[in-house]
């Protein structure tokens, strides 16, 4: 991966694992992904941020982040579809083998889930599921 998509911004993750990519720079979006407590980047040729604050505290670098902002545009809303998110959840999936479809209000567990056959991780929490579907028994990798 050469560029962290800004739609991603908007997704709900703890951790985020872009280790080993092309990576030379990440969105300044990034900084309001605010329940992200772990982001792991070693072996990104970094070239537009302080080593510091790449192996510092995540904390410190979303800050950093949210800082390079353009005036009004951290209150600024992304307009995204619930489809939408869903499909950029399952194209980060691929990279950093977590997937993340924590609050969307979903009723079902989205075809994806089982597709990728990468996922390791899976946050389906704060949604409105009442069974799993049979598929996921395919997801031997899952945690």
């Amino acid at each position: 991966m050469k560029e962290y998509p800004v739609e991603a911004c908007k997704l709900s993750l703890s951790v985020l694992d872009l280790s080993n990519n092309s990576l030379s720079g990440l969105p300044p979006e990034m900084g309001k992904m605010t329940s992200l407590r772990k982001l792991l980047l070693s072996g990104n040729p970094l070239r537009t941020l302080r080593s510091s604050l790449v192996s510092g505290p995540t904390p410190a670098l979303l800050k950093f982040l949210r800082s390079r902002l353009s005036e009004g545009e951290d209150s600024e809303a992304i307009t995204t579809t619930k489809e939408d998110m869903i499909a950029m959840a399952a194209r980060l999936s691929i990279t950093s083998k977590e997937l993340s479809m924590e609050g969307l209000g979903l009723s079902a567990v989205p075809s994806e889930v089982w597709e990728s056959g990468e996922v390791i991780k899976l946050d389906l929490s704060r949604n409105s599921i009442q069974e799993l579907p049979v598929e996921l028994s395919s997801c031997v990798s899952l945690q």
